[in-house]
């Protein structure tokens, strides 16, 4: 993670009282690999960059190199814009997902996806093209002690770190599908970050659930917030993304 993306979360979370800590996502508009005329611009996006190539998209459903062209994305650029999100669970609405309700990536807006969560962008944002997408989650997730149970649904992929370990990820383009991770943990607020993205003019969704409920922002704890005024928790952060081993 960018040093420029830590403070930006650090200040999201300032900014808010304790009991409303929303996760912090930033966005990035790419295009993708147009399937149907194996070439590049399908989206258009005013980047210009492109995600997937006709391999990943030959395979779909199999791993493929989409999430690097994503990560790099990330690495080499600021984001498009940032919001806040209330809760992971996109098209919603909270519960679990019917994959007939899934939003349609190649006709629907960023706005139409976000729902509610959609009302700070501006118009402009709001009618961002859903086809081609990056996010990037960030914040605290409220876990028990000893083992949690995540749940991560997604149409395409996704990489989840939680507290520094690498729990998962999908690297390629699928249909809408899910994967489960356990870690030990000790009650409270631990930072994660969720990465995900839609790269194929489907449908799109995302979803993560800790222990069978929908992940939604924690608290900061009185303690957390004095320690957002110094460098000390850069560390909880971290400056770059870790890698550990996947759970």
């Amino acid at each position: 993670m960018k040093r420029s993306g830590v403070f930006a979360v650090l200040a999201s979370l300032i900014a808010v009282p304790a009991a409303a800590a929303p996760f912090h996502v930033e966005f990035w508009d790419v295009d993708i690999f147009d399937q149907a005329t194996l070439a590049p611009g399908a989206d258009r996006a005013p980047s210009g960059e492109v995600i997937g190539d006709a391999e990943d998209n030959a395979n779909r459903g199999q791993p493929g190199g989409v999430l690097d062209d994503v990560l790099s994305v990330i690495d080499r650029r600021t984001p498009d814009f940032t919001f806040q999100s209330t809760a992971i669970d996109y098209p919603g609405p909270s519960g679990g997902f019917n994959p007939e309700t899934l939003a349609n990536a190649g006709g629907e807006t960023l706005g139409d996806f976000l729902g509610p969560d959609a009302a700070a962008l501006t118009a402009a944002q709001r009618d961002t093209e859903l086809l081609g997408s990056i996010f990037r989650f960030t914040g605290l997730l409220g876990v028990e002690d000893g083992v949690n149970a995540f749940e991560l649904f997604s149409d395409d992929g996704f990489q989840l770190t939680v507290d520094g370990v690498l729990l998962g990820e999908f690297t390629g383009i699928r249909a809408f599908g899910s994967d489960d991770f356990d870690l030990a943990l000790t009650e409270g607020g631990v930072p994660f970050e969720l990465i995900y993205y839609d790269a194929l003019t489907s449908q799109a969704g995302v979803q993560l659930l800790v222990n069978g409920e929908t992940a939604t922002p924690v608290p900061l704890p009185a303690s957390l917030a004095m320690m957002l005024s110094g460098f000390g928790l850069l560390a909880l952060f971290g400056i770059g993304r870790l890698r550990r081993p996947l759970a």
